[in-house]
């Protein structure tokens, strides 16, 4: 799985993040064949603007995930996607809980991961399945990493 982050100045979160969706990917199926996944970290304002224009929704939010048609010589077996995520509202969200914004960027990472390959959260019982999973995967992957509401 070739891993792209963008967006991201600092260099250490960049190599931890990489390092995290790196290790995730080893550890579910789905993610282990040949494909591409970019991060792409936005200001609250940009995230705004690419809610709006993809999704008609006119405010911000943590992660929003588009997947693409992988080639023809794929077969469709390769997992492609862009996972957009906001600086601004891990940041904030870190604050409020304490701990290194770094740690909400994995998890929304992850997060938006887990919708690429058909995790949904708008149901409670999908959603209470989609974030055993995350624990799961943050147990596994980096359990240092995981923000606090994600430790077992």
């Amino acid at each position: 799985m070739k891993i792209w982050i963008r967006g991201l100045k600092n260099s250490r979160q960049k190599k931890i993040l990489e390092s995290f969706c790196a290790k995730v990917c080893l550890r579910v199926p789905a993610l282990r064949k040949n494909g591409e996944l970019s991060f792409i970290f936005l200001s609250n304002g940009e995230m705004r603007k690419v809610n709006k224009r993809f999704l008609d929704h006119d405010y911000t939010t943590d992660v929003i995930s588009f997947g693409y048609d992988a080639p023809p010589e794929s077969k469709g077996t390769y997992p492609f996607g862009d996972i957009y995520i906001s600086r601004d509202f891990a940041a904030r969200e870190a604050l409020a809980g304490k701990y290194p914004a770094v740690q909400e960027m994995a998890l929304y990472a992850l997060h938006g991961t887990l919708h690429l390959i058909g995790y949904d959260d708008r149901r409670p019982a999908d959603k209470k399945k989609m974030f055993a999973e995350q624990k799961r995967l943050f147990k596994l992957a980096a359990p240092d990493l995981a923000p606090p509401d994600h430790r077992s």
